[in-house]
């Protein structure tokens, strides 16, 4: 997938993958939801979806702290 990295409000624009963040969102929710890698991506689209907002939005959140998932 791609290495892993620590996003913060205060990365500049463009300098981190959104693959890259995705993929450790991904890990961070399939953690907390106790689920696949697969499942943890559909459970972070659906989130996106309902909130109207970009998976990438869903990712940086997740990465943060501010969201989770399986509560």
């Amino acid at each position: 997938m791609g290495r892993l990295v620590a996003v913060t409000a205060t990365e500049e624009p463009g300098s981190v993958d959104p693959l890259d963040v995705i993929a450790q969102a991904m890990g961070i929710v399939s953690v907390q939801a106790d689920c696949t890698i697969d499942e943890s991506l559909v459970l972070m689209e659906t989130r996106a979806l309902v909130n109207h907002c970009g998976i990438d939005e869903i990712a940086i959140a997740t990465i943060e702290g501010s969201i989770r998932f399986g509560e």
